[in-house]
């Protein structure tokens, strides 16, 4: 089936489809509108923050120009959950760990607790709030793996 993309005359004003190599992305939109004046000011205090102690004075530095346009996109970020496993040989006995009773239960275990995960959504906002709240936002990041201690959890067999 070939699908011809909206033309930007159907389109509400100074939007249009978003486009990749392959062709028009399934339902995402491109929204252009004017950069927020508020950048001005964050942009000047970077640049600052780059001369200072280069012998160039912060009072000499000012933009003299400032253009440009927000494009504001639909973006998916995919997370791939798994599990990192490490066998510890300790005598004695040990407590609070959910006990099995041999390394196929152990698998079991693992599979059972990565279903739970993937399906509560408590845990799915804690994962996304967590994700959300790094400096990237969790953008670009393949094959990154991030820590998660809340989804730690220990066994012994």
């Amino acid at each position: 089936m070939n699908e011809k993309p909206p033309e930007s005359e159907d389109l509400p004003s100074g939007e249009e489809t978003a486009q990749n190599p392959e062709g028009p992305v399934s339902g995402a939109r491109v929204y252009h509108s004017e950069i927020d004046p508020e950048l001005k000011e964050i942009a000047k205090s970077q640049i600052l923050a780059a001369v200072k102690g280069n012998g160039i004075k912060t009072e000499d530095v000012d933009i003299t120009k400032f253009e440009g346009e927000t494009l504001e996109f639909l973006a998916m970020t995919e997370l791939k959950l798994a599990s990192k496993t490490a066998i510890k040989h300790q005598g004695g006995k040990v407590t609070g760990p959910v006990l099995v009773a041999n390394s196929g239960m152990f698998q079991e275990e693992i599979t059972k607790e990565t279903h739970k995960i993937a399906h509560s959504p408590d845990v799915v906002e804690r994962i996304t709030k967590a994700v959300l709240e790094r400096e990237d936002k969790g953008l670009c990041l393949e094959n990154i793996k991030i820590k998660l201690p809340f989804l730690h959890k220990d066994f012994v067999a």
